[in-house]
């Protein structure tokens, strides 16, 4: 019986050992496991925010010039519609930023009468230029399409006005604010695709 208890006790002593250790091994792998995902979560939050930082560098970078072009517009487009002036000197002010810049899909000009004009890049590397002229009698809507060489190829012109600018969110922000506007994500009218717009009054 003696040597039965001794060996019976040795087997609980193996037992307690194989727990001791098996308790020792899962702390050692949780305390592991802790720290591990700590410096996992520690190292994704660095990461993303570095990733945040970057994006919103390049998408500052993308689209400041829009917001500095809508100044440098502003000041172009003076009274131009108002006195009924030549919009010569403004469509060839808005094509050259259109196309100094591949981002900008359009550029708009409007003013509290209703007038209205608009460069806007085509598929094909072309432009359309769209002009609203509710002052003249009667009020006119006219589109005309130039070559690569800034040569009208065609013209349309127009009774049936289907667009005021004094409606649109880019004309009536940067009137309230009085300053440089930034609209949310909209649907552009004439291309019916989605993009974003600065302006400035």
């Amino acid at each position: 019986d003696g040597i039965r208890c001794l060996v019976r006790s040795r087997g609980l002593g193996d037992v307690y050992k194989r727990q001791l250790l098996l308790v020792t091994v899962l702390t050692i792998a949780l305390f592991t496991h802790h720290r591990n995902r700590q410096a996992i979560l520690h190292l994704s939050g660095s990461l993303i925010e570095q990733t945040a930082d970057a994006t919103l560098r390049r998408a500052t970078s993308y689209l400041e010039p829009a917001a500095a072009m809508a100044e440098v517009g502003a000041r172009v487009a003076e009274d131009t519609f108002a006195t009924n002036g030549d919009t010569a000197h403004l469509q060839a002010a808005a094509i050259k930023i259109l196309t100094s810049y591949p981002q900008f899909a359009m550029v708009n000009v409007g003013d509290e009468h209703g007038n209205f004009l608009m460069p806007k890049k085509l598929a094909d590397g072309t432009v359309a230029i769209k002009t609203i002229r509710r002052t003249d009698t009667p009020p006119t809507v006219t589109w005309e399409y130039r070559d690569a060489g800034d040569r009208i190829i065609r013209s349309e012109t127009s009774n049936e006005i289907d667009y005021d600018p004094r409606e649109r969110a880019w004309y009536s922000g940067a009137r309230q604010v009085g300053g440089r506007h930034w609209t949310d994500t909209y649907i552009f009218f004439t291309d019916r695709r989605p993009g974003i717009t600065a302006s400035y009054p």
